[in-house]
């Protein structure tokens, strides 16, 4: 009797260790579709995904609306599966616990897929409030025809959506309405963005209000003393230590990837508070495309309606090959106005105008020169300095051929085209962004 008395202990001690969620599952809706129709399966649900793997390869689906008011849910660890809102809206969301990564999902990985759900609530966690977002805090997987409809607020990567949409991530065709906050890298749609977010529309108010600023308190009572107490190296400072409010956009407050499509009708920023604002981007060094902002865009500098601050930058490209391309054009052009001067004893207007012609070609090789020269900073490659060198011999030649001679039309013409083809290859080995 004592033997079985301890057999059904132990079954009730490992019953009540395992996750809530183990039933849930048992609940399919064909294709091996885990369905989800109550608040108390969500967050058995949630708690289940404190395992990283337990989503992975395995597909959920609301089969209702979930209120979670009063239901003890926290948040979604870890979530690595496809979930399907399928239209229908978790309201009642509430997250004020202190620490960072927040969200509905805390993160997602590049396998995740989130679509057709519909979120209501505030995600205003406490403590350090980095990388905030209302439906995930850091994204790297798909978010599809999701909506957020609430506040989030927090201090650095902020979003309506995400707090941070990583190099993998993608955000397409979603929607906030509500209001967000923080102090860096705040926006509607995603704080940083680093992968791509497409046809998304915010009409939420970002950093319309007068923010109190943490950030400086975190070292010192200035940013000169933040950096004398923690001695810091300079090389390792950001903007961010030196200004109170930054990178405020409607879509995305960073961006180093691509936002296309997307449209802005909030209001953002609050007037002379803030740096680098925009109606789609705050600060972007990605691509941004097909944008449009109709919201008022407020702030203290690099203010702009689509972007406040746009970073360029250039690429050189110099393959062997194209290297031994210059080197002989180079050459050839070294022969040929060898030749005028060979042949400029005889002096004529026909030369005259052949040279007015040649020196017009130079100086626009030389100014293309100038112009993609300025566009990179750093050290230069050999075959630029090669190009550069020559740039200078012939300016020399161009003073030696100060006295025109007759019969330089040949020359001339081979000149031209050969200058013309060293500008016109140098352009192409840069790329632009």
């Amino acid at each position: 009797m004592k033997k079985i008395i301890s057999i059904l202990a132990c079954g009730a001690l490992l019953m009540s260790s395992m996750p809530l969620g183990a039933f849930a599952e048992e609940k399919k809706n064909g294709d091996d579709v885990i369905a989800i129709s109550t608040a108390e399966e969500f967050v058995a649900f949630s708690k289940n995904c404190n395992i990283d793997s337990f989503s992975e390869g395995k597909k959920f689906v609301l089969t209702a609306d979930i209120e979670l008011t009063h239901s003890g849910f926290e948040t979604i660890p870890y979530f690595a599966g496809s979930f399907d809102g399928a239209g229908h809206t978790v309201s009642g969301l509430r997250i004020t616990s202190e620490g960072s990564v927040k969200g509905l999902f805390r993160y997602t990985s590049d396998k995740a897929r989130i679509i057709n759900l519909n979120v209501r609530g505030r995600v205003i966690p406490g403590g350090t409030r980095c990388t905030v977002g209302g439906i995930v805090g850091e994204n790297s997987g798909e978010l599809l025809r999701c909506t957020f409809d609430g506040n989030t607020s927090g201090v650095k990567c902020v979003g309506g959506i995400a707090g941070i949409n990583t190099e993998t991530g993608i955000i397409n065709a979603c929607s906030f309405a509500g209001e967000t906050s923080g102090e860096h890298r705040v926006g509607g749609i995603a704080g940083e963005n680093r992968g791509i977010i497409t046809a998304c529309t915010n009409s939420a108010e970002v950093n319309t209000k007068e923010i109190e600023v943490t950030t400086e308190k975190t070292f010192g009572l200035t940013a000169l003393d933040s950096i004398r107490e923690s001695k810091k190296d300079v090389s390792e400072l950001s903007e961010e230590n030196f200004r109170n409010i930054s990178d405020i956009g409607g879509i995305t407050g960073l961006s180093a990837g691509v936002a296309e499509k997307c449209l802005n009708t909030g209001k953002i920023g609050y007037e002379h508070m803030g740096y680098n604002v925009g109606g789609i981007a705050g600060r972007s060094s990605g691509r941004l495309a097909g944008c449009e902002n109709k919201g008022d865009v407020l702030g203290r500098k690099d203010v702009g309606g689509i972007a406040g601050q746009i970073e360029p930058f250039a690429c050189w490209d110099f393959s062997d090959s194209k290297v031994a391309e210059f080197e002989g054009e180079i050459g050839d052009l070294q022969e040929q106005i060898g030749a005028m001067i060979d042949n400029g004893e005889e002096k004529g207007e026909d030369a005259r105008k052949s040279l007015k012609e040649i020196n017009t070609e130079l100086k626009a090789a030389r100014a293309e020169l100038d112009k993609i020269r300025k566009q990179t900073s750093g050290d230069i490659s050999a075959s630029q300095k090669s190009i550069e060198e020559m740039r200078g011999i012939v300016s020399d030649y161009l003073n030696e051929l100060s006295e025109s001679a007759e019969n330089l039309d040949k020359y001339a013409g081979d000149a031209k085209k050969t200058i013309g083809k060293i500008a016109s290859d140098t352009a192409d080995s840069v790329q632009k962004d």
